[in-house]
């Protein structure tokens, strides 16, 4: 997803973008989010407790949802190129689908 998105991002801008975060309150929430979202998903796929589509829908969404919010504030605050917030929705939404059908399967693949 990353190669795709910075294929797409350098076809419409000419270049590759300059900076990977908008500002340094930027790198340090995604990598708080990076931790919690992973501290998360191993919690839930280790305890079992709870139906795993649940936790992916009132947990994990919610808190990707979050972050790309604060993501796009920050990049359109910060950013004269607009599509650098794009970029990220890019990225977090393919990796959202790709850790949610692998985690998923999972589930299917153990039950």
């Amino acid at each position: 997803m990353f190669r795709l998105t910075r294929r797409w991002y350098v076809k419409r801008n000419g270049r590759e973008r300059s900076k990977h975060y908008a500002n340094n309150t930027h790198q340090q929430v995604t990598r708080w989010f990076a931790i919690i979202i992973v501290f998360l998903l191993l919690s839930i796929t280790n305890f079992g407790g709870v139906p795993i589509h649940l936790t992916l829908l009132f947990v994990v969404v919610p808190l990707f949802l979050l972050y790309m919010t604060f993501g796009t504030y920050v990049w359109k605050k910060e950013s004269a190129n607009k599509d650098d917030y794009w970029y990220d929705w890019w990225i977090v939404g393919g990796t959202f689908i790709g850790l949610a059908s692998v985690v998923m399967a999972y589930q299917w693949w153990m039950s």
